[in-house]
């Protein structure tokens, strides 16, 4: 079949989508069975768009597919890029319906974050496969830090060039290395609409709200980056860039996907492996009911790819992809009670402090994007969502978070330094504990969301990062910082196999061992606010004799714990504390309330 300046060819229906191809370019869509259907094209060098319509040999079940092969060189010169050398333009139409192609790899016509404006798809001219799969690190040994691409940035306080975009992470790249986090989680980076319409607004034809989804939980077009996280309007190569600087930094990148519940296992698994293989993406965090998790982690394409998800998975079968973690709020729940002081906490609190899990990988969080802030949860009693304009009822209702006395900002001395040892014990009780640790970025140094804890659409201060270098600021991030030492340190916290509680090697000491206020009994009754962990390194190195005991009392006045006799040679020594007024005495220590204090041995 032959128009002015084309011909149409036959080409197989698959990959859906457009690409260029020796002579032209293929175009494969889904399509209705009886749909009158076909492509409109938009050369740079024309003054209206070329409609071709699918031809009926090109129809394979639902798919449409063919190839548009250009005539003569002046045509394929002036047809198949822009000047920029961008890719040729088109949409999609079917009857009167005109659309965007939904697995294009590229775009053109979005404008800046919350603008209303005209999409395109193109053809993607990326050849690009990056520099590889980075070098994979296993749950135990990982941080992972999350972030959002847009609110990281775009605070003026963040003092990057180019604020907002994959350029700004980039730019931020050296401050995240130096926290000692292995992986980053990136909240939605594929192009999504963002400009809110209520549902009564929909119904009446009415502009949008003038609210943004700000997190970008809604449909998208998952195959394309968001061209207004982009510094010069190229999204696909930006992308392409923060990836291989990511990596560079000895980092690895996790992509946040949110599915609705429409998409097929084959949409999901496709999707899963264009990002795995075309961005040298190293993980999903999956989002969404109903997911097909036994076939993404079946797939052979993504085996060794990490799937964060949800459910706690536990098969161990051969070809089943071990690289899974689990990400629910039980470990939140329980560490945020047990911070409190509510009652009747200690002993899940102790559970999921000694949960190691090597199959099912928990992956463990004081707070994450859907959740307070830390500091948050140690600054309000209740959420303060109204400016959401949801009437308060978005986000959850109950928080298990405490304002230490008078709720939100204040300038009362001792509400303030209560906060910060309450929010230093919380990153204690999260990055000391078993599970790989999760950090949304910003909450190791204080930022706050004002008590919002759903700020899905606050495309602003409330949803950005606040840089700071305030000496509270400062305080908490250096705890942080040595904390992850800490971690990093032993092989006994994050364990890659499970605890036994017993000397099965006749080492001298159980792999882990409770206490209380005396040695091997610890209180973990309803009443109970306070115990320690001993964990002997030995057991994960034998070439590595220290011990780390790790004393917690959340209860609101000083307990007495028992610290275990050691060798002749070997010595307790703080490494970390809290409170700077706990003081070892001998086989005893007073703890203080609502403190934490970290013993690690060295030889005398």
């Amino acid at each position: 079949m032959t128009g002015n300046m084309y011909t149409l060819h036959k080409t197989v229906p698959y990959p859906l989508g457009a690409a260029y191809t020796p002579e032209g370019v293929r175009f494969v869509g889904e399509f209705a069975l009886d749909a009158d259907c076909g492509v409109l094209i938009y050369p740079e060098s024309a003054s209206a768009p070329i409609k071709i319509a699918f031809p009926s040999w090109a129809k394979e079940g639902r798919i449409r597919a063919m190839e548009v092969r250009f005539e003569g060189r002046d045509t394929v010169s002036r047809f198949l890029k822009d000047s920029d050398g961008r890719g040729l333009k088109y949409l999609f139409y079917s009857g009167d319906e005109v659309f965007p192609d939904p697995r294009m790899e590229d775009s053109a016509g979005f404008g800046d974050f919350g603008e209303a404006t005209s999409c395109f798809s193109r053809v993607s001219t990326d050849t690009c496969m990056g520099n590889g799969i980075h070098k994979p690190v296993p749950f135990h040994d990982s941080v992972f830090y999350m972030l959002h691409v847009r609110g990281y940035t775009a605070h003026p306080s963040s003092k990057v060039r180019d604020k907002g975009t994959f350029r700004g992470v980039i730019q931020k790249l050296p401050y995240i290395k130096s926290l000692g986090v292995t992986a980053l989680i990136l909240m939605p980076v594929y192009e999504f609409n963002e400009i809110i319409k209520l549902p009564d607004m929909i119904k009446k034809g009415d502009e949008p709200s003038g609210m943004v989804n700000f997190w970008g939980y809604t449909d998208g077009y998952y195959f394309v980056p968001k061209h207004a996280y982009s510094a010069t309007g190229d999204p696909v190569r930006e992308m392409h860039e923060m990836v291989e600087a990511i990596h560079k930094a000895g980092i690895e990148v996790i992509l946040q996907f949110k599915f609705p519940q429409r998409f097929s296992v084959r949409d999901i698994t496709d999707l899963l492996r264009f990002w795995r293989t075309i961005y040298n993406i190293d993980g999903f965090q999956l989002i969404g009911g109903g997911l097909p998790i036994d076939d993404i982690m079946s797939d052979p394409l993504l085996y060794g790819c990490k799937i964060l998800c949800d459910d706690a998975l536990t098969r161990t079968d051969e070809g089943y992809n071990p690289e899974h973690g689990h990400m629910d709020l039980g470990f939140m729940t329980d560490i945020r009670k047990f911070l409190k002081g509510d009652p009747n906490s200690a002993q899940a609190a102790a559970f999921q402090l000694r949960d190691s899990d090597p199959v099912s990988h928990p992956v463990v969080f004081i707070a994450r994007q859907d959740t307070m802030r830390a500091m948050d949860v140690v600054s309000y009693n209740e959420k303060h969502n109204l400016e959401n304009g949801e009437n308060g009822l978005d986000g959850a209702d109950y928080n298990y978070s405490w304002n230490c006395g008078i709720e939100g900002a204040t300038r009362k001395k001792a509400v303030l330094e209560l906060r910060k040892r309450q929010l230093k014990n919380a990153f204690a009780l999260t990055l000391l504990s078993q599970g790989t640790p999760l950090i949304y970025g910003g909450d190791e140094f204080g930022n706050t969301q004002f008590g919002n804890n759903n700020p899905y659409n606050q495309d602003n201060a409330t949803g950005y990062i606040k840089w700071t270098n305030s000496a509270f600021a400062n305080e908490i991030l250096d705890f942080v910082r040595k904390l992850l030492d800490i971690r990093h340190s032993h092989p006994s916290i994050g364990s890659d196999h499970p605890f036994t509680g017993r000397d099965f090697l006749s080492y001298g000491y159980p792999d882990i061992s409770m206490h209380g206020e005396e040695l091997w009994k610890a209180d973990i009754g309803p009443t109970s606010h306070s115990f320690g962990i001993l964990y002997y390194d030995k057991y994960n190195d034998d070439k590595d004799d220290r011990l780390i005991y790790l004393i917690y009392n959340m209860h609101w006045e000083s307990k007495t714990i028992a610290v275990p006799k050691l060798r002749k040679g070997m010595k307790w020594e703080v490494s970390i504390t809290t409170d700077e007024a706990n003081v070892v005495d001998g086989n005893k220590i007073l703890v203080r309330p609502r403190s934490i204090i970290i013993l690690e041995t060295y030889v005398r």
